[in-house]
């Protein structure tokens, strides 16, 4: 192998750095795009998983999961805001990281609805012991 030239590699870093940077910038349309492909991505996924209405479930009958999701989805917004490509794909990473928990957390009532032949909206999330609790309509 020939070695290269301090200039060579001096170039190659150059194109690498500007590769990055061009890859950073942000575009409005790319990020909206790229934004919306995701969504969709975890809407059929967790359509195809029977966990379809886990988010409406979530925010009245799981307020820490309900503030995880809406904190990752803050981080979207800010990344718009700030106009911030980086961010973005962090705020995605964690909307995604927070829809497994959901998921994981819809599955769990779900069954333990069917395990005590309750509703799924008498299900709610006890943050003191930890653990979901059946809640009846009369109290």
């Amino acid at each position: 192998m020939e070695a290269k030239s301090y200039w060579e590699d001096k170039n190659i870093l150059n194109k690498v750095k500007k590769a990055w940077e061009q890859k950073q910038k942000w575009d409005e349309d790319k990020a909206y795009n790229y934004l919306k492909e995701k969504v969709e991505e975890l809407a059929k996924k967790y359509y195809e998983n029977g966990s379809y209405g886990a988010i409406t479930w979530i925010e009245k009958h799981n307020p820490t999961l309900n503030q995880k999701h809406n904190e990752a989805m803050e981080k979207v917004n800010q990344a718009f805001r700030e106009k911030s490509i980086s961010k973005l794909y962090e705020g995605v990473a964690e909307l995604y990281s927070v829809f497994a928990e959901i998921e994981e957390a819809y599955k769990k009532a779900k069954e333990m609805a069917k395990k005590y032949e309750v509703d799924i909206y008498t299900i709610y999330w006890d943050e003191e012991i930890k653990a979901y609790k059946i809640v009846s309509k009369n109290l």
